[in-house]
């Protein structure tokens, strides 16, 4: 067998102010490549400070340790940390897992500093755990593991970066028995493979499972010695098996109760109260989500999930304006402050665009794709004529004008009624800023103030394609070229669009859907898709796809160092630019089924599974926004009825505590007979938590019998309450039915029992512990 480890005159000597402690004197050494070593010996004996030695853990001694063959004595510390991340792995008594990770990142931590993928990583973790038995924990925390799913789960980060060497220090030394015979099982049967070396005080575990046994004493190595060289002499073991009826001790614990027929009754009636109250609790909560789900169902009619191409969009402000918010007056406050847009941009590509489309039609009733088209504007101010610039802020108003009423205020106008009219937003503040208006060819010059009245009535002219190209020369060329002014095109123009409205946004609004800009009908984006297909300049491009209608010659593929055009894209490019194209910008998406919500959005996000932050798809679901406040008052307050519940339920636990104790007191002497007749201390116990749970029983009954006698006039009560308010009541059936949930019913019942086992089980371990007799001489 190879020789890995040598450990050759190893001394290491503690120095604690003025006093020297020699833990470790004249180590000598040679360890196998295989195998299961125990080291064993009393506390202080120096079985840690070695396996430190070994690990690399501890660097600091004299003598000289050679792992297969070189030496490490010289190792510097990035040596002594690849020695311990790629040979050496370590089990630990306490397992030393990190608790706010997660049982999969506790084994993956292992492989961090290992050259392999995460793919390669994610297949190593599989693999150990399915062999370890804990692949159905991995994305459980540590804290809610036992004691032996923890030390598996050290033994599979030990295990995962196939370590030459484990070592095990205590590793079964806090577990029950039969967890650590499976442990050492599973440590055994690690050892046929690689080097284990266990320290463990338990020598009849050393002496079972190990290959080796090294014994210490006082720094000293005072025995070496192969397991075959150790006799064992297990004695035999007699096994009795001895069982008390079940029906005998019910029929006992009856007795018993009986005997105390008054103070059973008061226990039992004191621990109803509690089951009376959670299950009023729980039928008028249940009834509250029927109505809330009701409310919310009616509500998806109005609020969808919202998909636009910019999300968060925000106007910050460099210096703070003064006006206040939300005026009651008609005036707009011209500002000159800078202002950007910070958000999100969503890009709708081909891809995400087929994923919509391709959504299960169950989940959803409708689907509204809205957005833009080309479309320009020429103003005219003071007779200057100017283009609308700055897209950013000419939009398509939402068509569902339920909810713009629900979010904005109409402050003056009407919102459009036809293709013609336009609407202006403004901020909170009644603000505007200056670079917006002349953006949107509102020129004001100085003034810092206009009034509504100047704003309501303001005209622009559409300028079609068929205007705006002209075919010269077998292209096609922009009016200019061909001498017409700016003047003379608004005066051909003869589609004209007012501004007919002014809205800003409401205090009480959800979600800013819109920054101070000037919104258009839908129907004009309609009228001006259909108008710019029907346009000649689109129809030539159409009829001639490998022509480029502007220059007269053929696409040609273009590939340059940083980008590339090819003719199909230079084609769309084109029929995008001559508003042939529609440019989707909001997706809404309907459903008349609130679970539907959920799986909707978990289908969006499998779409931004393994994507980059910006190339993600962020989405908005305004109904969620608003439920979540309402459940969250709802939660509240059910949390604060279970807590007066609760209350009830602790007194009534405290209840059986003392009553059950008192039992105990009065019972010491049937303990003691119970017990000389060959009744187990398992029996005792089993005795008294039989009178608990007879207790429990019948306090979940009569709780949930009294409870259910209550409900309709609760509820009868809560429903006037209701009406009262004016607030919308769906149905008083459903409420009263509510009540009737035999599945909560039942549970109360159970945890009636489970409260009133447990209250018990101290003083009942309590009675089966007396000794018999002293028992029987009370």
């Amino acid at each position: 067998r190879i020789k890995m480890l040598k450990l050759i005159d190893i001394n290491k000597t503690y120095e604690n102010k003025k006093v020297s402690t020699q833990a470790l004197k004249n180590i000598n050494l040679e360890i196998e490549d295989k195998g299961l070593i125990s080291i064993v010996g009393v506390s202080g004996c120096g079985k840690t400070t070695l396996l430190n030695l070994i690990g690399g853990l501890d660097t600091d001694y004299q003598g000289s340790i050679e792992f297969e063959n070189t030496e490490t004595k010289h190792y510097r510390k990035k040596e002594w940390d690849d020695y311990r991340n790629k040979n050496v792995g370590f089990i630990f008594q306490d397992y030393n897992l990190i608790n706010n990770i997660s049982v999969y990142d506790n084994i993956n931590i292992a492989l961090s500093l290992q050259s392999i993928s995460k793919k390669q990583a994610k297949q190593l973790v599989v693999d150990i755990s399915k062999r370890l038995q804990i692949e159905n924990i991995l994305y459980k925390k540590p804290t809610e593991l036992s004691g032996g799913q923890k030390q598996r789960v050290a033994l599979a980060r030990a295990l995962v970066k196939k370590p030459k060497i484990i070592l095990a220090d205590e590793p079964t030394g806090a577990l029950d028995s039969k967890t650590s015979e499976e442990i050492m099982k599973i440590i055994k049967e690690l050892s046929a493979e690689t080097l284990v070396i266990m320290v463990t005080h338990n020598e009849k575990i050393a002496n079972q499972y190990s290959d080796r046994i090294i014994s210490m004493l006082d720094g000293n190595i005072t025995e070496d010695i192969k397991i075959n060289e150790i006799t064992k002499n297990k004695p035999k073991s007699i096994e009795i098996k001895k069982k008390y009826p079940l029906q005998s001790l019910l029929k006992l614990s009856f007795s018993n109760l009986y005997n105390k027929l008054l103070r059973s009754l008061l226990t039992i009636l004191a621990c109803s109260i509690g089951i009376v109250a959670l299950c009023l609790v729980i039928t008028v909560a249940s009834g509250m989500n029927l109505y809330i789900n009701d409310v919310q169902e009616q509500a998806l009619k109005t609020y969808p999930i919202t998909i636009t191409s910019v999300v968060d969009d925000e106007e910050p402000e460099k210096e703070e304006i003064v006006y206040d918010k939300y005026p009651s007056d008609d005036t707009i406050h011209i500002v000159d402050y800078e202002i950007s847009y910070d958000g999100h941009v969503n890009t709708f590509t081909t891809e995400f665009m087929d994923h919509i489309r391709n959504m299960d039609e169950d989940l959803y009733t409708g689907s509204i794709f809205t957005g833009w088209v080309r479309t320009r504007l020429l103003s005219r101010v003071n007779n200057n004529h100017t283009w609308v610039s700055g897209y950013s802020y000419l939009k398509e108003l939402n068509y569902n004008y339920n909810y713009i009423n629900t979010e904005y205020d109409v402050l003056e106008g009407h919102l459009p009624t036809n293709k013609n009219e336009l609407v202006l937003v403004i901020d909170e503040k009644n603000c505007i800023n200056r670079n917006v208006l002349n953006y949107l060819g509102l020129y004001y010059d100085d003034l810092k103030e206009i009034k509504f009245s100047d704003i309501i009535g303001t005209k622009y002219k559409l300028i079609t394609n068929d205007l705006y190209y002209v075919k010269k020369d077998n292209k096609y060329v922009t009016y200019n070229r061909t001498g017409t002014t700016i003047n003379e095109l608004y005066e051909k123009a003869s589609i004209e669009l007012e501004i007919a409205g002014i809205i800003r946004q409401k205090p009480t609004a959800k979600t800013k859907m819109y920054g101070t800009c000037l919104l258009y009908s839908p129907l004009l984006t309609d009228f001006m898709l259909e108008n710019n297909n029907n346009s000649q300049i689109v129809i030539d491009q159409k009829a001639n796809p490998d022509i480029n209608v502007l220059t007269g010659e053929k696409f040609e593929h273009i590939e340059e160092d940083t980008y590339t055009q090819t003719i199909q894209y230079q084609y769309e490019k084109n029929l995008t630019d001559f508003g042939a194209n529609y440019n989707v910008t909001k997706i809404l998406i309907y459903t008349d089924k609130l679970e539907n919500f959920e799986k909707i959005h978990d289908y969006i996000d499998i779409y931004n599974q393994d994507k980059v932050s910006v190339s993600q798809i962020k989405y908005t679901d305004y109904l969620k926004n608003m439920v979540d406040e309402f459940d969250l008052f709802i939660k509240v307050l059910t949390q604060v009825l279970l807590i007066f519940a609760l209350i009830s339920l602790l007194v009534a636990s405290i209840m059986i505590v003392v009553v059950t104790y008192v039992s105990v007191l009065e019972k010491t002497k049937q303990v003691g007979i119970l017990r000389s007749i060959g009744m187990s201390q398992g029996n005792i116990l089993n005795l008294f938590i039989f009178e608990n749970l007879i207790i429990g029983l019948l306090s979940g009954l009569l709780g949930v019998i009294v409870g259910t006698i209550l409900i309709n006039p609760v509820l009868s009560i809560i429903i006037d309450v209701m009406k009262e308010a004016e607030m919308t009541v769906f149905s008083v059936e459903n409420l009263e039915m509510s009540g009737f949930n035999i599945s909560h019913l039942l549970l109360l019942v159970v945890g009636s029992i489970i409260l009133t086992v447990i209250s018990g089980i101290i003083p009942s371990i309590v009675a089966s512990k007396k000794d018999p007799v002293k028992a029987l001489n009370q």
